[in-house]
């Protein structure tokens, strides 16, 4: 390949070891802005269609949620907030 292909191709592989390192909580919600992952509420940005894709909570039905790995646990987030669902048929009494 040429090397502006090449340099193309670079930046698309910095950009995704970028967005993998926001996913594991290794950069910080203003790195992330800063980087182009996050749009300011924290919600992440899809290269493709230019909007962001957020998750949606298959319990409660909230809405534009982002995974976010804790403790070796993929969690859904809200915001800078653990998602905290009433709904969640696997959480026991008084958690």
């Amino acid at each position: 390949m040429g090397d502006m292909a090449d340099y193309a191709i670079d930046m698309a592989l910095d950009q995704m070891a970028r967005t993998e390192g926001y996913r594991s909580g290794n950069m910080s919600i203003e790195e992330a802005i800063d980087a182009g992952i996050v749009d300011e509420q924290g919600h992440e940005m899809s290269p493709y269609s230019g909007t962001i894709t957020t998750r949606t909570c298959r319990c409660c039905g909230k809405e534009r949620l982002r995974w976010v790995l804790m403790e070796g646990k993929w969690r859904l987030y809200e915001g800078e907030r653990l998602h905290d669902c009433k709904v969640n048929p696997l959480r026991k009494d008084g958690e």
